[in-house]
């Protein structure tokens, strides 16, 4: 079961957004499928999806067009619409991801100037179990 709280805006401006199980949207999330700057009409819907088991805490934004599984966007993460999340990723709070790429499995992008690690292990899948739901 996904829970998403009330407070959070989903946006399908563009097409669809498909969002998987137990993912977790906190209040004043943003999620939006929205189109390329500069264009009035996409030559096909492009479809936001969204895996499982992935954390979007406290006012975290993201364009993502595809983001795998067990990641976590902390408080204040942002990412942009060329941007691709595999699994296992963290993204730390008030980091800004906004150029095109596709961010490796298990990293975590932290502090200030946006500092990359690998996680040693792959993280536990997270569960609503975790939070007492």
């Amino acid at each position: 079961m996904t829970i998403v709280h009330p407070k959070v805006t989903i946006i399908a401006e563009a097409g669809p957004i498909i969002i998987g199980e137990n993912n977790l949207i906190e209040e004043q999330t943003s999620i939006i499928n929205r189109l390329p700057q500069g264009t009035t009409t996409p030559s096909a819907t492009p479809v936001l999806i969204i895996g499982a088991n992935n954390v979007f805490e406290v006012d975290s934004y993201s364009e993502a067009m595809k983001i795998g599984d067990n990641n976590v966007l902390e408080s204040k993460a942002f990412i942009g619409r060329d941007v691709e999340l595999t699994n296992g990723c963290i993204i730390g709070a008030g980091c800004r991801v906004v150029c095109p790429e596709t961010v490796s499995e298990n990293t975590i992008i932290y502090g200030d100037t946006r500092l990359r690690r690998k996680q040693a292990d792959r993280p536990p899948v997270r569960t609503l179990e975790h939070i007492g739901l």
